[in-house]
């Protein structure tokens, strides 16, 4: 929130990021605190962009994803808030918070399997062969069915095929290997702060 700082945005920011964040979640946590702050601030106005910045190029998300992805910001909070609240709520007892709890967690689970499809149908949109994505948009392994016609359908959680688990093996591999061979500034201080302490 360059030039546009207030305390409201950074208490905001400091309750949803903590430290080693996964990117989809930093940049929802970062919509977000745009949307607290457009709806709370004359100077912050939609509609946002977002670009992910990594070692290998910059990408900038599509205006559809943004809007998704600010709409399953604003369909969930006003159930979590209710959760929120009667979690706090000594008024309400066990067994009826036990109760709240289960029918939240129905409606969550549901809600997140509408947002996984739309967010699918979006991909299918946008075109299967050119998705150069930075960060995940779909669970790992989640399984699509695009018919001629009507909307695709999804399945996750299903048991990845051996030829998936040896291509993420070998993918983690070379992941571990180039930290050994190209160790950020904040590994080497690691290794460095350990050698002297031993």
């Amino acid at each position: 929130m360059l030039g546009e700082a207030h305390q409201l945005y950074q208490e905001t920011v400091d309750r949803l990021v903590a430290p080693g964040i996964a990117t989809p979640q930093a940049i929802l946590a970062t919509l977000h605190v745009l949307t607290v702050a457009e709806a709370t601030s004359n100077s912050v106005r939609g509609p946002f962009s977002v670009a992910i910045i990594r070692e290998n190029g910059i990408w900038m998300d599509d205006p559809p994803f943004i809007a998704d992805m600010v709409s399953r910001l604003r369909d969930i909070e006003t159930w979590t808030n209710h959760i929120l609240l009667a979690c706090s709520d000594t008024s309400i007892s066990p067994a009826k918070l036990g109760e709240l709890l289960s029918e939240f967690g129905a409606r969550a689970v549901a809600l997140h399997q509408a947002q996984i499809q739309r967010v699918a149908q979006l991909q299918v949109n946008k075109g299967l062969f050119i998705i150069n994505d930075s960060y995940a948009r779909l669970p790992p392994g989640a399984v699509l069915s695009i018919s001629e016609s009507g909307p695709v359908s999804v399945q996750c959680d299903t048991p990845w095929p051996d030829w998936y688990r040896a291509g993420v093996a070998k993918i983690r591999k070379l992941e571990e290997q180039k930290k050994v061979d190209n160790p950020t500034p904040s590994d080497a201080q690691t290794s460095e702060s350990a050698e002297h302490g031993s």
